[in-house]
């Protein structure tokens, strides 16, 4: 277990941007955050239309939440916060949550061995230490059958933070990606909508990728 992780998600009041002295933590907050990206995420997953999806790092379910009705049951998302994952299934949208770390073994969370026709994450990958990265996109590949959908900084290597407790860094996944499935991977690589955008250093970089397998 990364120790970073540990700090940033069981001690929840670690950043006070995200939880501001006397209010709920920062997951039931960002649930509620009107980020126009999100949408944009779920409209480019069902583009594919997948029968199966598995998000990473779903935090209280805040992207979940825009996913069509009919498709809520078989969603599988996983995020490593406990309470974050407590925060979505009190939601009852009728998906499969599950807490676990992505970096380490998928058979303790339950998803390994497992096809889901979509695998996706927006804003998570930066987040993966560089010693993990692969190991994370290598799952990623194996558990999807049609695809990956990501909005990450992916064109790019660049390490854009050193903080101790949440190391930020920007990866080119399409390279990554060809590499370790061996080129099996079409892609499609575009800019966010420059209203989607900001001026936060990481946000600047972020790149909508699809993935779909040749």
């Amino acid at each position: 277990m990364k120790n970073w992780w540990s700090q940033r998600d069981k001690n929840s009041s670690v950043s006070e941007t995200w939880r501001p002295a006397g209010k709920e933590p920062w997951w039931v907050s960002y649930d509620f955050l009107v980020i126009p990206r999100r949408k944009l995420y779920v409209e480019k997953i069902i583009s594919h239309k997948p029968e199966t999806v598995l998000e990473l790092g779903c935090c209280g379910g805040a992207n979940v939440n825009h996913f069509p009705k009919d498709l809520m049951k078989n969603i599988t998302a996983v995020d490593f916060n406990q309470g974050a994952i407590e925060f979505a299934k009190s939601k009852k949208l009728g998906c499969n949550f599950l807490h676990g770390d992505i970096t380490e073994d998928w058979n303790k969370i339950g998803i390994q061995n497992k096809k889901y026709d979509i695998v996706c994450s927006m804003g998570v990958l930066i987040h993966i230490p560089i010693d993990d990265i692969d190991f994370v996109l290598k799952n990623m590949i194996d558990s999807c059958s049609k695809g990956i959908v990501l909005i990450e900084g992916g064109t790019e290597e660049v390490k854009i933070s050193n903080s101790s407790w949440m190391p930020q860094h920007v990866y080119n996944l399409p390279e990554r990606i060809n590499k370790i499935s061996n080129s099996g991977f079409n892609f499609t690589i575009s800019d966010l909508p420059g209203h989607m955008k900001n001026e936060d250093t990481t946000l600047s970089r972020l790149k909508i990728i699809e993935a779909i397998k040749k």
